[in-house]
């Protein structure tokens, strides 16, 4: 579902309330997915038997292209997607102005090794 929205994982990861290292965990297998997310997932389309098999078409059947609930929920998920893409720019924004009142703050050393710590480098 990330790749057909065209998002990276920190973008996908806001969209959803968590962070990268889970996106990634789920994408690589590595973790089960939380059934919130699941169902959120079944909300935007993807198939249930793929989500819990990894079988079968990835995402349900659509429905016809030109019908009045496909046009209204086209234009809900475009909504929808500018909103996340508009909050990941702010929440970018913040955390660079955070970083450089911290730097002010400790100072480049520390405040360098303060962000690896804490893997916002």
């Amino acid at each position: 579902m990330r790749e057909r929205l065209g998002e990276s994982q920190a973008m996908f990861a806001v969209r959803f309330g968590l962070n990268c290292g889970n996106i990634d965990s789920y994408e690589r297998g590595r973790a089960d997915l939380p059934t919130k997310l699941i169902g959120q997932l079944i909300e935007m389309g993807v198939s249930i038997e793929w989500l819990i098999n990894g079988r079968g078409a990835r995402y349900q059947s659509p429905v016809a292209e030109e019908s009045p609930a496909n046009i209204i929920s086209d234009s809900a998920q475009e909504v929808r997607d500018e909103y996340w893409k508009s909050k990941y720019q702010l929440l970018k924004l913040t955390l660079a102005l955070v970083k450089q009142r911290i730097t002010e703050t400790l100072g480049p050393a520390e405040a360098r090794r303060l962000f690896e710590d804490l893997d916002l480098d």
